[in-house]
Parts: structure tokens; sequence; C-alpha cells
């Protein structure tokens, strides 16, 4: 009887033993989850942090990029950068750069550091490709001359279709001439016949629909740069030449074919008239653009033209000022 009390006390004693070892596994490994789940916690804690600070690095490019641009100030050779700029009240720091051009956009990478994590965002800014929705607009009339094109090189199906517009209501104020193909509808002014508003010559046509806008419409004014509009005048443009910068002149009159190059992202401000003459051009070269504002009247004599080379739509802005012919 005692040798089978001995064993019983043995195996209660046993059987203890391993429920403590159990108990003491299962802790250690509860212990290590928490901890686990704390560390993991504090890891993402810091990487949201260190995302806040990277939006606050696009934030500020944002900003200082907007108010570079507004101002006229903005030179794609100089574009805004920070590096390791510390946030107030916070442990954190974000850095920026920003690279590209007006042409394909702005790319802004933003680096937000936060003790030990770092986020990365990237992020694309393009400049609006139009001030209004008219491949052609004039608040009275519009005359395309014999085998003029108005057309796109890059509609898809599902576009919108192209269109080009007036304000005006009398009889033939859009006249197209011998020959002239607009690839799209034409808008006339609120309560206009299209049937009187538009002429149509000999074998000339529009692909789509001719109808009356609900109201009349009214673009944007065109503001000239103020960095444009202070600058002195470089005179007249006359002959075949390279033009890489921004400036003001007082007139450009290219005389029977002269070839003026731009190259750059180039903003012109002429003061007076734009003249092109017999086969002249005005080529804006692939990776450039310009921006023309005129104060005068544009003319484009017999076979001259305005190339724009990289046949992308932005590149490409001719500005007329109030009162502009």
């Amino acid at each position: 009887m005692r040798k089978i009390n001995l064993n019983r006390k043995g195996s209660v004693s046993a059987f203890m033993l391993i429920i403590g070892l159990i108990l003491s596994i299962v802790g250690t490994g509860l212990l290590a989850i928490g901890y686990q789940t704390r560390i993991r916690a504090i890891r993402t804690a810091d990487e949201m942090s260190a995302k806040a600070m990277a939006d606050a690095g696009l934030t500020k490019a944002m900003y200082k990029l907007s108010v570079a641009f507004n101002d006229g100030s903005l030179k794609d050779n100089a574009l805004p950068v920070e590096t390791d700029t510390e946030v107030p009240n916070c442990y954190g720091k974000y850095s920026y750069t920003i690279k590209g051009d007006k042409s394909a956009g702005y790319t802004i990478t933003s680096t937000g550091k936060y003790k030990g994590a770092q986020r990365t965002t990237e992020f694309l800014v393009l400049e609006e490709s139009s001030d209004h929705d008219y491949a052609v607009f004039a608040k009275g009339n519009i005359s395309i001359h014999n085998s003029g094109i108005v057309d796109w090189y890059n509609n898809k199906k599902g576009d919108l279709p192209l269109k080009i517009g007036t304000n005006s209501t009398e009889n033939d104020a859009v006249y197209l001439y011998n020959s002239v193909t607009v690839n799209g509808d034409i808008q006339v002014g609120p309560d206009g016949n299209p049937k009187d508003v538009i002429e149509i010559k000999n074998s000339s046509k529009y692909t789509g629909k001719a109808y009356a806008a609900s109201s009349a419409y009214e673009p944007a004014p065109v503001v000239v740069p103020e960095s444009l509009n202070n600058a002195p005048s470089g005179g007249s443009v006359t002959g075949t030449g390279t033009i890489k910068t921004s400036g003001k002149y007082s007139s450009i009159n290219l005389g029977n074919s002269k070839k003026l190059t731009i190259t750059g992202n180039v903003e012109l401000y002429i003061t007076g008239n734009v003249t092109l003459g017999n086969s002249s051009s005005i080529d804006i070269t692939k990776g450039s653009s310009l921006t023309l504002y005129y104060q005068g009247s544009i003319e484009a004599k017999n076979s001259s033209s305005i190339n724009n080379l990289a046949k992308i739509p932005v590149n490409l802005k001719i500005m007329g000022l109030p009162n502009s012919g």
C-alpha cells in the first residue's frame, strides 16, 4: 500500500511538472507574440509617420511649383528642391526633387523619414492642355481659306468630337472656302441657325454636326506674365535665326523663305504684329515649346507656317491679347 501511494505521488508530481512546463511554454509564446505585435505596431506607426512626412514634402513641392508657375519665375533648369527639411514639432524630415518640363509634365519625388522608417511618394503634374474645348474659336467670324484643314492626329474611339465655334449668329460668320475640311463639329452662337451662319463653298465640308450653343462662350482673359511684361524689348525679329530664351519683342516680321527656330521652353511677348512672309516659318523643335503672346495681329502669307514639330498640342500656344487682330 505504501508503494502504491508513493507511485501515485510520483505520478502527480510528474503531471504537475508537465502542466507547469506547458504553461511556461504557452506563457513564453504569448509574451513573444505580444512583443512581436508591439514591435509591428511601432513599425507600422513609424511607417505611417514617414508616409505623412512624404506627403508633407509633396505638398510643399506642389506649393513651390505653383508659385513659380504663376509668377512666371519657373525655370526647367532650376526647379525647386529640398533635402532633409525638418517638420515642426515632429521627429520627421522630408526631401523632394522635381524633374521634367512644361511639355511632358513634372514628376515630384518626395521621401519622408521618421525614426528608422522611410517612405517615398511620386506624383506627376501635368499642365492643363487647353483653356477651352475648341480647336478654333472666335467671338466673331471664322474664315478658312482654300484647302485649309482643321483636324487632329491622335483621336481615338470614345473621344469627344473636335469642334470649331463662334458666338456670332450673323449670316456667313463661318465661311469655308474652296476644298476646306473641318474634321468635326461646328458650333454657332446661341439661337443661331447653322444653315445661315455657316457658308460652305466648292467641295468644302465638315464631318460632324452643326448646332447652336446653349449660351455664349467667354474665353478666359489672356494675361502676359509679369516677367515678360516688364522685360526690355529686343526690337524686331526679321531674319533667319534661333531663339532659345523667353523675351519681349516689338514685332516678328519674317521675310520670304526666312525661318525662325524655337529651341527650349520659350515664351515670347510681341507688342506689335507677327507677319510671316511667303514660304517663311516658325519651327518649334522636338522637346521644345512656344507660348506666343501678341498685341497686334498675325498674318501668315502664302505657304508660310508655324510648325509644332513634336506634334504635342500643348507645346504651342498662340495667345491674342484683348483687342488684338
